[in-house]
């Protein structure tokens, strides 16, 4: 509802987390401090059935650290790559064919393969692609 509003894409995640703080210290019975605790190390909840227990223990915010700074890295790359020309330099011999929309993808779908097996790297080749347009 609030992206409907066009509510500032920070602010409309802290209500978000603080509603559902609010709906869990209701439905759940715990305090601020266990489900915080909960939002950032994760759920542990033993049942007698090991599916249910490798779904539920899959942990918070600390178990994505790693990806995170994946991406920011990735971001942090792309942008680099941009500044100093890698980019438009790869893509300089490919512009001169795009004068349809079949070719733009064309060279959106190529660019993202190419900064893919150069980058190693699916986050980069996701924003790079980003870039081009």
């Amino acid at each position: 509802m609030l992206a409907v509003l066009k509510v500032p894409t920070i602010i409309n995640i802290a209500l978000n987390i603080l509603f559902s703080l609010l709906m869990g210290i209701y439905f759940t019975e715990r305090g601020w401090s266990e489900l915080l605790n909960i939002m950032f190390r994760g759920f542990n909840n033993r049942t007698e059935i090991v599916f249910i227990d490798n779904i539920l223990d899959r942990g918070g915010l600390t178990s994505m650290l790693e990806l995170i700074s994946l991406i920011i890295f990735a971001v942090l790359l792309g942008g680099l790559l941009e500044k100093m020309g890698v980019l438009n330099s790869l893509l300089k011999p490919f512009l001169h064919l795009i004068k349809k929309k079949l070719h733009l993808i064309s060279v959106t779908i190529f660019s993202s393969i190419l900064s893919a097996a150069l980058g190693c790297n699916q986050f980069l080749a996701f924003f790079l692609s980003l870039l081009t347009k």
